[in-house]
């Protein structure tokens, strides 16, 4: 759906000349246009050019009207005004003439002697001020009279409805219901750019739409310009790794990359990045951090380092930046407590739901600007069944987004509208919503067309358990569980088709082509609350994933920044666990096995502390560490002896016949070299 349509005639050489600045200027702007003649924005090659134009001048949302000489001469040209007025779309006209006597003598038409045009006095040779005049006044009321939203191009043909992940930038023409959280976010964004550095932290529960907001709505509002020239970089997710993500965007911003060095340490990567930073053109600069608790996981060194260099940027206020970052509010207790001088930094918004009142915008809204037609009766009962007595809360806003996103899709199945009896085109239908079991059944029923618990093998079901409770689901500091990407090639083998077919279906997302490098991640955390299987799992593995945030918390001390005391404590503490078996030695295994390798190679730690983790290795079976540890000989004699040591405390637990006499001889050839 193209933003404005461009009316012009090609009789007269100034319409095309100004039809092609038009399209350079529309660019420019990042505004969606027709015109016919354009290989990407107007008739395709081969297409009835009759309905297709009418279909734009249907869609479009304005019409800039080239009045040269000809003009009126052109019944098409007429019948565009005609049809424009008669929609009551907004029309500017742009009044061209070679010579000021011209303008006098050349009337505009008829219909559009009562609207305020743009006059060129010299429109087959305007100098370069006549052209920048014009420009500026068309920008002007082109931004006067539509919002930001309705400026933007969107191609019918792609996915209106994201489903439960969250919207992206690219689909801001679709993105409805959030209009005053948007300008409220803007107008205080605008008061923190004039003290930069500033802060804006934004704080809602989940399934409030946080990402969504100011992914597709409070960054492409900033960059359409209207009340300042913002500069915005492209928002990121930590994913674990806030330095790379942030060195990333700034590098798509055009900033230069700055080298560290040949040895990359924490306060050599950091003064890189600042001076990255610093490389940026004249702000200030957005900065957005969608996702913010991420920095806040334990055991997460990363995003500590990661707070700490914010903190540090934002009170030392060298970069002119103004940072926006999403966050779960029930994360804001333990940044309080852990992060006290960055929080008092911050200036915090809290977020609303999105009213009730606005939830037909936000499903009729996209519909419009796709040209999809509801059936009678399907728009009430989306929204009320989202709002029902059972009172969905918090997951009423991604049950209702994912229930949409399967109605588009059984119409693109359908490939054509369904036609009522009285001739009525539906391309949404009650029939399909019923079919789907509505908003409350919807997701029930697309994970059940990926593995059905009725009729699933039970292989299947421990295997897919295991790959959500053991890699797809934490639970935080409150202890509710959250979701968390994990490796694909880490899952167990049997689950893997099972979890492809729910990222086909949308209930998960994966990233990555390589199969090495592939990730999934549950796509919304809804479907913690609301797909049954997945809930009586979390509720029967509630205890496991206690232990991993237990885990998780103790192995945030295996570091030579923890105190030497509890450091120690932590090691003990995981050594109990680890022989304790069960889902202790589990949780051991899934949350510290990593940093208790990294304590293990680290030769600034004791030999005493590296000796412990290699016990610990052993417990939780981690055959792989300690065989490297054996083999490095830049390592103290003592430290491959407890590793040996270890190794073969692994084989005589393990339940493996074939693994302990494997272990057994390669503990043999070692001793005799």
């Amino acid at each position: 759906m193209s933003a404005i349509f461009i009316s012009y005639t090609g009789r007269d050489p100034e319409g095309d000349d100004w039809a092609v600045w038009l399209t350079e200027w529309f660019t420019e702007w990042g505004y969606g246009y027709f015109r016919d003649k354009d290989h990407s924005h107007g008739i395709k090659a081969g297409e009835e050019w009759r309905p297709a134009l009418y279909r734009a001048l249907g869609l479009a949302q304005a019409m800039v009207c080239l009045c040269s000489k000809e003009y009126e001469r052109s019944p098409w040209c007429v019948g565009e005004v005609a049809i424009a007025l008669r929609e009551g779309k907004t029309v500017i006209p742009i009044h061209l003439a070679r010579t000021a006597e011209e303008l006098k003598t050349q009337p505009l038409p008829s219909s559009l002697q009562t609207r305020q045009a743009i006059k060129v006095t010299a429109a087959h040779n305007p100098s370069p001020a006549e052209l920048a005049e014009a420009k500026k006044r068309l920008q002007e009321r082109l931004q006067k009279t539509l919002k930001w939203r309705e400026l933007l191009d969107w191609d019918e043909n792609q996915q209106p409805y994201p489903g439960l992940p969250a919207f992206e930038e690219h689909q801001a023409p679709v993105f409805f219901g959030r209009d005053d959280a948007i300008e409220v976010v803007v107008q205080r964004l605008t008061g923190l750019a004039l003290s930069a550095p500033g802060f804006l932290l934004l704080l809602g529960a989940s399934g409030y739409g946080k990402s969504s907001l100011v992914r597709a709505g409070v960054v492409p509002r900033l960059k359409s310009n209207r009340d300042r020239n913002w500069k915005v970089l492209k928002p990121f997710t930590p994913k674990g790794v806030p330095f790379t993500r942030l060195r990333e965007v700034l590098g798509e911003a055009g900033a230069a990359v700055v080298e560290p060095g040949p040895v990359v340490g924490h306060e050599v990567e950091e003064a890189a990045l600042q001076v990255q930073l610093q490389k940026l053109s004249a702000g200030p600069w957005v900065v957005v951090i969608d996702q913010f608790e991420e920095l806040l996981a334990n055991g997460n060194q990363e995003g500590e380092r990661f707070l700490a260099f914010l903190q540090r940027l934002l009170k030392e206020g060298l970069i002119e930046v103004v940072v926006v970052a999403t966050m779960r509010t029930d994360f804001l207790a333990q940044l309080q407590s852990r992060w006290p001088q960055l929080l008092g930094l911050a200036s915090t918004l809290p977020l609303e739901p999105i009213p009730l009142a606005d939830y037909g915008e936000l499903i009729s809204g996209p519909a419009k600007r796709a040209d999809l037609s509801l059936q009678s009766g399907l728009l009430e009962r989306l929204v009320n069944d989202s709002n029902g007595e059972d009172g969905k809360g918090q997951d009423a806003l991604p049950l209702l987004a994912f229930t949409l996103e399967k109605l588009w899709k059984k119409r693109q199945d359908r490939e054509g509208p369904v036609i009522g009896p009285r001739g009525e085109r539906w391309d949404l239908t009650v029939a399909d919503y019923t079919a789907l079991g509505g908003v409350d059944g919807a997701v029930q029923n697309q994970a059940a067309l990926c593995w059905n618990p009725e009729k699933g093998d039970s292989d299947d079901a421990e295997a897919l358990r295991d790959a959500f409770l053991r890699h797809l689901v934490t639970v935080n500091e409150e202890g509710k569980a959250t979701k968390r990407p994990a490796q694909l090639q880490d899952l167990p083998e049997r689950s893997r088709p099972i979890l492809e077919r729910m990222v086909k279906q949308r209930l998960l997302v994966a990233r990555g082509t390589v199969h090495t490098e592939r990730t999934v991640e549950i796509a919304h955390e809804a479907l913690l609350r609301t797909w049954e299987p997945l809930v009586k799992w979390i509720e029967a593995g509630k205890e496991e994933l206690l232990q991993c945030l237990r885990v998780k918390r103790l192995g945030a001390d295996l570091t030579l920044e923890a105190p030497e005391r509890q450091l120690r404590q932590a090691l003990e503490q995981l050594t109990a666990m680890a022989a304790a078996g069960g889902s202790e030695q589990r949780a051991v295994q899934k949350e510290a096995t990593a940093t208790l390798t990294d304590l293990l190679v680290n030769d600034k730690c004791h030999l005493a502390d590296r000796e412990d983790a290699a016990l610990v290795l052993a417990l939780i079976g981690a055959e792989e560490p300690l065989q490297q540890c054996i083999c490095t000989t830049t390592a103290p004699v003592a430290l491959r002896r407890r590793a040996a040591e270890s190794l073969g405390l692994l084989a005589r637990r393990s339940g493996d016949r074939d693994q302990r006499q494997r272990i057994s001889a390669e503990l043999e050839q070692w001793l005799r070299s």
